[in-house]
């Protein structure tokens, strides 16, 4: 898989729950800018799992990838 592929498989796993990048960043405190790009794409794993659930099976999506520390700065006023 090359990096563009995984790009496009986060992208679409992304489109398909009906997230925006602002939707994640405010689901994990953090600016939109640091939300798309704190986790490279460089040795990058994605993991698709069957959960069985009484109301039906779900899938676990894992991304697995190196963290890329990000320190939000304010603009200066």
């Amino acid at each position: 898989m090359t990096r563009d592929d995984i790009t496009n498989q986060i992208i679409e796993f992304r489109l398909v729950k009906g997230l925006t990048w602002q939707q994640l960043a405010d689901a994990v405190d953090r600016p939109v800018v640091w939300t798309t790009s704190a986790m490279s794409a460089i040795n990058f794993s994605i993991d698709v799992e069957r959960k069985p659930h009484p109301g039906g099976d779900r899938v676990v999506v894992t991304l697995d990838g190196k963290f890329l520390g990000y320190e939000w700065n304010s603009a200066p006023e």
